[in-house]
């Protein structure tokens, strides 16, 4: 059955910090149940589970319509696609996460399915790394399955491994221990993020590039508020590397420089569930809310869907990694003309240097030099866009990957 957008509304929001006002749509009628798990397939339609009645859903952009896509997902939740538009579905009725053909929904692959021969509970949300490995939340207020909830990696040889456990805030009742929700990588593929709905702390852990195991649990951010059940849900990332989370009947939004959000968006009627970033440009953030999917316009900033989308040309790879150790610092930070420094350890020799944007472009370099192995000079293009890059430096013992931010 089609649905077609009957009604639209338009809430303007105001930015709490340093941003422009965002335009909040709502784009749907109430004819949903329960959505969530917005993704996007790169060209024109944004997919999304409505849990009760088991379906994934679509909205066409260019014809503002809906329909479904196809039903008897076991009460889908989060989706995320792999980089062969296959869709990945946590079916959490049956506690299990799957390969599914977006032609017609059949199931192509059952990719996590127990662990310690016992089912999951609930798969919640997942993301993908560059390598095809999954990380995921298993969440669940009854136990009867996993005598715990945690977060999980499935790597690309499909074995799964327990990244983290998390605490029971009462141990005498299971529906108040905390709840791993929300799951996404940051652009450069270097961090995970993860949520938690009976906490207001986002933490960040650092991933392993050869194996994808996560380490260094580190606050990231905190959501303004304190009650025990907060509504962290699902999140998203844009180019610059900021982090928007939805909680409650808002989206807020870090950048990793404070604790407090730099901003939230209000304007929804009900709860927002998950959210990504979509549209030809890549510029409009879609959220999940209640009954409803919502569009917010006006943002000024560009999404990011995975780190797959970025070029193989050592974007992403330490290949050793005590070459970690070897670049101390760069500055100015942030950039703020044509040239910058870059200091280096160890006397290491530099190869080559590139820089992308983190939407996979090359960006143009003039020249570098490297002055008694210590120092690495980089001159720019005048004409090079403010925003957040990342920076490859290439040595005879691999590649080191740093972000840098040109104002």
């Amino acid at each position: 059955m089609r649905f077609t957008n009957l009604l639209k509304f338009s809430i303007i929001s105001l930015a709490s910090i340093g941003m422009s006002a965002q335009t909040v749509t709502k784009l749907s009628t109430n004819q949903f149940q329960f959505v969530e798990g917005p993704v996007w397939d790169g060209s024109d339609v944004i997919y999304f589970s409505d849990i009760p009645q088991s379906k994934v859903m679509s909205y066409t952009l260019s014809t503002s319509t809906f329909a479904e896509a196809f039903g008897s997902t076991n009460r889908s939740n989060g989706l995320m696609f792999d980089e062969n538009l296959d869709l990945l579905v946590c079916e959490g009725e049956v506690g299990v996460i799957t390969k599914r053909r977006l032609a017609d929904g059949a199931i192509l692959e059952v990719l996590a399915a127990v662990y310690n021969d016992r089912r999951f509970n609930e798969p919640n949300d997942l993301c993908v790394d560059k390598k095809g490995g999954i990380y995921f939340t298993d969440p669940n207020f009854t136990f009867t399955n996993q005598r715990d909830n945690r977060l999980y990696y499935r790597n690309s040889a499909g074995e799964i491994s327990v990244q983290e456990t998390f605490a029971a805030n009462d141990t005498s009742s299971p529906a108040n221990r905390d709840k791993p929700n929300g799951v996404i990588i940051s652009p450069d593929g270097l961090t995970l993020y993860v949520d938690n709905t009976f906490s207001k702390n986002i933490y960040k852990y650092d991933i392993n590039q050869e194996t994808g195991v996560l380490s260094n649990k580190t606050l990231f951010g905190e959501l303004p508020d304190n009650s025990a059940n907060t509504g962290a849900d699902g999140m998203t990332v844009d180019s610059d590397g900021k982090l928007y989370v939805t909680a409650k009947q808002a989206v807020h939004i870090f950048d990793g420089t404070q604790l407090a959000p730099i901003n939230t968006i209000t304007g929804f009627d009900e709860n927002a569930t998950n959210c990504t970033f979509g549209g030809a440009a890549k510029d409009i953030l879609f959220v999940t809310a209640g009954t409803n999917l919502y569009q917010v316009t006006d943002l000024g900033v560009t999404g990011f869907r995975h780190p797959f989308d970025l070029p193989e040309s050592g974007t992403l790879s330490t290949l050793d990694l005590s070459l970690k150790e070897s670049v101390d610092a760069i500055y100015p930070m942030p950039v703020v003309n044509q040239d910058f420094t870059v200091k280096l350890n160890n006397n290491l020799s530099i190869e080559e240097v590139t820089l992308y944007s983190f939407t996979g472009a090359e960006t143009p370099i003039l020249g570098y030099t490297v002055v008694s192995g210590k120092e690495l000079k980089v001159t720019l293009s005048e004409v090079i866009s403010k925003g957040t890059y990342l920076l490859n430096m290439a040595s005879s013992k691999g590649v080191i990957s740093k972000r840098i931010v040109i104002k």
